[in-house]
């Protein structure tokens, strides 16, 4: 589903006028601020603590959308795939948690930079790849998997640094 549109034109308005839109196709769903987001980065940037942004249509992405430190959000992959592009990777600062009984977030490099700040949660039989750098999920913080995928396709799934902790 995606919202609909409503164009005002004004009063009094004479004459031909042309009203050009330029549309964009929604990708992310922010159940919390019932808002549609055309890239991860807009939702999550606006993304208010306790957010959960479900994915509604398959989407690349080129800009590395981040979770700011101290929000709480919540990713349904909602069977759907984010492909992260170009040498980009989702930055967590906060606290992140990955869920959907399906779909995938995959990126050319680390799918997931897990700063000393961040906590990344994964739930759900959903998948993280990543088929470059030097694993899936580069882990400075605390990550605690309960099920799914995590798969690499040179080294490994997680690069735990040394303060990181894996639960």
């Amino acid at each position: 589903d995606t919202p609909e549109l409503t164009v005002t034109i004004p009063k009094g308005s004479t004459g031909n006028k042309e009203y050009i839109a330029n549309w964009e196709e929604a990708h992310y769903y922010n159940e919390t601020s019932d808002t549609y987001y055309v890239t991860l980065s807009e939702a999550t940037d606006d993304a208010e603590n306790n957010s959960r942004i479900s994915v509604i249509k398959d989407a690349n992405e080129t800009v590395a959308p981040t979770i700011a430190e101290g929000k709480n959000v919540t990713l349904d992959m909602n069977g759907r795939t984010v492909a992260l592009k170009g040498g980009v990777s989702l930055v967590n600062n906060g606290t992140l948690t990955i869920t959907g009984e399906s779909g995938t977030l995959t990126s050319t490099i680390q799918a997931i930079d897990n700063a000393s700040t961040g906590i990344l949660n994964k739930e759900g039989n959903c998948t993280i790849t990543g088929t470059g750098g030097y694993s899936t999920i580069y882990n400075s913080g605390k990550v605690t998997l309960s099920e799914g995928t995590i798969a690499s396709a040179i080294y490994g799934g997680i690069y735990n640094k040394t303060a990181g902790q894996i639960i």
